[in-house]
Formats: C-alpha cells, sequence, structure tokens
C-alpha cells in the first residue's frame, strides 16, 4: 500500500516511500515528525515541522522546515517536497526582500507617490486603470495593487498579483519608510511570491517600479 497512517503522537507513518514517527501533533497548527526516505542510508533521518497559519478566507500558510536532511539528497528531496504540493494542490511561496534608497526625495515624497496611484501613473509616466475600491492595474493590466493599510509617511501595506499567477494568489506588500542622510530608505518585504515567479517579480520591481522612480524629478 502505498499509504499507512497514523494519527497519534508516536505513530509510525509510511507515506509513498517517506517514513517516520509523528513527535508533535497541534491539530490546525503543528506537526513535528521524525522522517527519512527508504532510498536513504542507513542511520540518516531528518526531523520536519509543519507549521499552519490561516490567511485570507479559507486559505493556509504553510511553513515548512527540514532539518538534518543528509547533504547528497538535499535536490532530490526539494523536488520531492515540490512534486508533493503540487499533487495537493498547494503553491511554493517565498519572500522577496528590497531596500532601496533615493537620495533626493523624502519620506512624505515617497508615501505620497507609493499610495497615490494616480500620482504614482504620472510618476512612471504609465497608463493604470483604476477601480472605484481603489485597486489599479498596471503594466499593461498584467499587475495588480490595492492598499490595505498604511501609517502616513511611514508604511505603506498592499495586496499586489501578476496576471500569471495562480488564481486567488495575493502577496503582501510591506513598505517601511524612514530619513536617510536627507533622503529616503525603503524596507520593502514582499511575502507570498510563488517560488517560480520570484526572479520575474524582482525585476519588476526594479525595472518597472524603484528605477523609473529615481529618474523621476519631483
Amino acid at each position: 500500500l502505498p499509504y499507512n497512517v497514523n494519527l497519534e503522537i508516536g505513530g509510525e507513518f509510511n507515506i509513498r516511500g517517506r517514513e517516520g514517527t509523528n513527535l508533535l501533533l497541534v491539530p490546525g497548527k503543528k506537526i513535528v515528525q521524525t522522517s527519512r526516505m527508504n532510498t536513504w542510508q542507513t542511520g540518516y533521518t531528518s526531523t520536519v515541522i509543519f507549521e499552519f497559519e490561516t490567511i485570507k478566507g479559507s486559505q493556509a500558510l504553510l511553513h515548512f522546515t527540514e532539518l538534518n536532511c543528509p547533504s547528497e539528497e538535499t535536490k532530490i528531496q526539494e523536488d520531492n517536497w515540490l512534486k508533493f504540493w503540487k499533487n495537493i494542490n498547494g503553491v511554493r511561496v517565498d519572500t522577496i526582500d528590497q531596500t532601496i534608497i533615493f537620495k533626493t526625495k523624502g519620506p512624505e515624497m515617497m508615501y505620497n507617490v507609493l499610495k497615490d496611484y494616480k500620482l504614482l501613473a504620472k510618476t512612471l509616466k504609465a497608463k493604470m486603470k483604476f477601480e472605484d475600491n481603489g485597486g489599479c492595474w498596471m503594466h499593461n493590466n498584467k499587475v495588480y495593487s490595492i492598499v490595505t493599510s498604511s501609517i502616513e509617511n511611514k508604511q505603506i501595506i498592499q495586496d499586489w498579483r501578476s496576471s500569471d499567477w495562480p488564481e486567488d494568489i495575493y502577496a503582501s506588500v510591506v513598505q517601511d519608510l524612514d530619513s536617510h542622510e536627507g533622503g529616503c530608505r525603503i524596507r520593502s518585504k514582499i511575502h507570498m511570491v510563488p517560488y517560480d515567479k520570484v526572479k520575474n517579480v524582482e525585476k519588476q520591481w526594479k525595472s518597472n517600479m524603484w528605477k523609473k522612480i529615481r529618474w523621476y524629478s519631483m
């Protein structure tokens, strides 16, 4: 049989060649297991940790960690998990961390540009489609963004997605602004970006946003 599942602490399992023991089971929150593939050499065992977080609607965000995986098995194991997430309709996501310095534009100016989509369109010299709910389509209608909360001149949080992402997947963009040597420093974290789209999103923000704002003189 491909599956042998045990839902008790201390219970052993075998799921398509991955075998181990349950160390901790907290319903809806956390699972900790010893784990090994039956193709690994004798004596090799990893520890896997699943931590669950409810986000929008019925969506769940899973923080997954595997510790002590044999180094020669790391790439194979990463591929195994990617296939597993896909088989259960999961989307692996990652976080993009960017820090941008604007030497001649202060926090107030940058806050207004990033929060006001009409001002942003003027700054980028780009056509945008504005929605009644405050959202905006940009970059040839390929990107949707809407500000969900803000702290004046200090922080902007927005939901952001590209049209080629899986349905109902939105990144959370958190931009923290502060004064820096007469200008503005922005620490931008883009959470929940589909793993296979990370490089494209990094490039979009660098080329279509930060670089163009630097060139614009206000």
